[in-house]
Order: structure tokens, then sequence, then C-alpha cells
């Protein structure tokens, strides 16, 4: 015989043996079972542990009047308006912490979705403080660019410009 651990059957197994409802041919071999097995065993005994608290074990009386207080409860709730009933579902949740769980959902999504936009974007072209590279603009093609303008601005900045410092990165 398999194991009860080791078997998927082996709560139902173990819990058929000790009401004492399995066939008396499988109990006979879960018994010999039991006499080699020190876990299997441990197992039984606990379970027929658990059975005789359930016989000693006496549930609370229910008081008589319990019936009638309960209807009585109902038939008060029933007469409040509907959207009253339905707001304080919506405010007192059956768990105290469902009402949160998906409020901290949303909030990590979004941390989420925000710090992918921030990794993710392309910046904006604003020139970074202490960035001497000058930023790239795209023209179309009806702006044309005249090379000897942009010589003569170069020319203009350069006598401008003290002796030994170079304004346009070129030395």
């Amino acid at each position: 015989m398999i194991c009860i651990k080791d078997n998927p059957k082996g709560a139902e197994i173990l819990t058929d043996y000790c009401a004492s409802k399995l066939d008396p041919g499988r109990a006979s071999e879960l018994g010999t079972h039991l006499e080699q097995c020190a876990e299997c065993r441990e197992l039984v005994e606990a379970q027929k542990t658990v059975w005789e608290m359930l016989e000693v074990w006496k549930p609370v009386e229910v008081s008589p009047d319990f019936d009638a207080k309960l209807y009585a409860r109902i038939a008060q709730d029933n007469t409040e308006p509907a959207w009253k009933r339905w707001f304080l579902r919506i405010l007192q949740p059956a768990e105290p912490g469902v009402f949160w769980k998906p409020v901290a959902a949303v909030a990590a999504m979004g941390a989420v979705l925000s710090l992918a936009l921030v990794v993710h974007a392309p910046f904006a072209a604003h020139p970074v403080a202490g960035d001497a590279a000058p930023q790239a603009q795209v023209q179309s093609h009806s702006d044309k660019i005249d090379v000897e303008q942009v010589e003569q601005a170069l020319d203009d900045l350069d006598m401008l410009t003290p002796v030994g410092q170079s304004p346009t990165g070129r030395m």
C-alpha cells in the first residue's frame, strides 16, 4: 500500500478510516501499513484525536428568540432606501482590508507607468546648464542655410571674444 502522505486521496482514506467507513479489505490493508509506517500512524492518531474531541464538544445553545430577532433585523434593513444600503455596502466591506487592496494596486500601477514614461519618454529639447553642445534643430526644405552668413557670424563672434577664449569650441 502507498503511504497516506504520498497518496493523492490520502486525506479521504484517512478520514474514512477514522470514521470506520472504509471497506474492510482496505481497512485491514491500511492497518498492516500502519504497523510498519510511523508517519502514517501519527497521522491516524492525530485524526482520531480530532474525532474524539468532536464527539465530546457541545455546541453553544441558541437563544429561543434568535429567529424572531433575525427576521426583525432583516425587515428593518429592507425598509431603508436602496441607495443607502448600496452606499453602506461600499463604505463597510465584509473584510476590513478589502477596500484598500484595489486602491493600492491602482497606485502601484500608476507609479510603474509614471516611471516608465520618465525613463522611456524623449526629453524636451531644452539645453542643460553647462552643456556647451548646441542643439540641432530640424529645418524644412524651404529653409536654406546661407553658408556665407554663418561664416560671417562666426568671424564676428571671434572678433568680439577676448584673446585666449574660444567661443565656438575651436582653437
